[in-house]
């Protein structure tokens, strides 16, 4: 497979291989393509169910039912002490 890059893409790769983080071009795109394939698989909503968890959330911020960051804080701290 050829692929065609756009010029600020080319010139991405270019530098990634010139500075050593990676040892080929085909090396920075199957890391490109592996970081996709794992942010697809991070993310697996069914169809509207991002958004009715979205309206959830804003329905409790109407009422006023939200923790202070403090209380956030506090939650996590006292899950660490366990």
């Amino acid at each position: 497979m050829n692929l065609a890059l756009k010029p600020e893409f080319e010139k991405f790769v270019e530098e990634q291989v010139k500075t050593g983080r990676f040892d080929t071009p085909e090396a920075v795109v199957a890391a490109a393509l592996t970081r996709l394939m794992q942010d697809d698989d991070d993310v697996d909503f069914a169809p509207g169910e991002l958004q009715a968890m979205l309206d959830e959330g804003e329905t409790d911020i109407a009422r006023g039912d939200v923790l202070t960051l403090d209380q956030v804080r506090a939650h996590f701290q006292q899950r660490r002490a366990e």
